[in-house]
């Protein structure tokens, strides 16, 4: 059982794994790559690439507010619950049917 993931990637593209902690309730706290990126700061900690301080800096200040926790929590888990495999499918055939009358 974890409270916090960090995912320090340089780059990354759809990491899974934050979808997964996401689901587990488990703060999310890495770079600003991939799916940190496009989520931004509303759903976890994010800092840019290569910095290890102000990520620790801002872990540590997190995990010592429980509101923040909490908040940073309730909205990546809501947003992990949106966006499931049917949403994904709908998505993804929408484009693919998006390119098919446009082509």
């Amino acid at each position: 059982e974890a409270d916090v993931i960090l995912h320090t990637s340089v780059f990354e593209g759809q990491a899974t794994v934050i979808s997964e902690a996401a689901a587990a309730g488990v703060l999310l706290a890495g770079t600003r790559v991939g799916l940190l990126y496009d989520l931004g700061d509303k759903y976890g900690i994010i800092v840019e690439p290569g910095d290890a301080d102000g990520l620790a800096e801002k872990v540590l200040s997190t995990i010592e507010d429980p509101r923040a926790f909490l908040s940073y929590i309730t909205s990546s888990r809501k947003w992990v619950e949106k966006h499931d495999h049917q949403w994904t499918v709908q998505s993804i055939k929408f484009h693919i049917e998006s390119l098919l009358n446009h082509g």
